[in-house]
């Protein structure tokens, strides 16, 4: 049987792992501090791009972020800068994962 893919799954994708703070303090959100810029476990460079809440559902609402743009928790949104990865690369997963996210939003809305 094969399991259904659901945004908890692909949300993982987006989230920025063992990220180190290489930018001034610029704010604070739910008692975290908010650096204009992070590097994450393998050096890539991101640069803050706004704040992302959870769902009642208590998962992130990942199709409202813009393609390049990815999490640190607790919903601080970075975008990684262009020269890091390739962006044709990074274009084909976002299109790739806001298609399973809107076939899930339909299936789950056709059940109500």
């Amino acid at each position: 049987m094969i399991r259904q893919i659901t945004p908890r799954d692909t949300m993982e994708y987006f989230i920025i792992r063992d990220a180190t703070t290489c930018g001034p303090i610029i704010g604070r959100f739910q008692g975290f501090q908010i650096h204009s810029q992070v590097t994450d476990f393998w050096g890539r460079h991101y640069t803050y791009a706004g704040i992302i809440e959870k769902s009642r559902h208590g998962i992130y609402e990942i199709e409202k972020l813009k393609p390049l743009e990815f999490i640190l928790e607790p919903g601080i949104i970075y975008k990684i800068q262009k020269h890091e990865l390739s962006q044709a690369w990074l274009e084909r997963l976002y299109a790739s994962w806001k298609q399973n996210v809107m076939r899930f939003l339909y299936h789950m809305n056709s059940r109500s």
